[in-house]
């Protein structure tokens, strides 16, 4: 626009060659300017719509969010149970154990206390074996000893032999 004014020169040319301007550009940019804001009072109304879709969003994020948390908080709460139980069992079964280590300790005692004793009456048995093998042979012996001044014959009477 400068280029041109400057080129004829006067400053009312200037003027009316603005107004003509005005003028014809006028409606256009009236069209220009009505349609820009129309296309603004749109995208408001897009916006707005955006908005409204944006908070049903927000608002549904949210309900999901909270009942996520409500699951969770009662799967929290399951699970310390479980842990609680868990925990009173591992100690039922400690005790259990421990009680068993226990009895299985006392056991080993006397099982060892038993084939000690075992192995005393052993040795003994052996020794009252042997001592009663002896005790036979001498017995025996005493005996076929004890028959010998007692022998009966008959045929010959008393006194005779002399």
């Amino acid at each position: 626009m400068s280029s041109r004014c400057k080129s004829q020169g006067s400053p009312s040319h200037y003027i009316q060659v603005t107004k003509k301007q005005v003028e014809m550009s006028g409606p256009r940019k009236l069209e220009t300017r009505s349609s820009k804001k129309d296309e603004k009072r749109e995208q408001v109304d897009d916006a707005a719509l955006d908005m409204g879709e944006a908070e049903e969003n927000m608002a549904s994020v949210l309900a999901v969010l909270k009942t996520f948390r409500k699951e969770h908080a009662d799967a929290s709460k399951e699970t310390k149970a479980t842990l609680s139980r868990v925990e009173v069992t591992l100690k039922e079964v400690v005790e259990r154990t421990t009680i068993l280590e226990q009895q299985m300790a006392d056991t080993h005692q006397r099982v060892s206390d038993t084939e000690d004793q075992l192995q005393r009456h052993e040795r003994a048995i052996r020794y009252m074996l042997q001592r009663e093998a002896k005790l036979s042979t001498k017995c025996e012996d005493l005996e076929s000893r004890a028959r010998r001044n007692n022998l009966r014959v008959y045929g010959i009477r008393e006194g005779e032999e002399k």
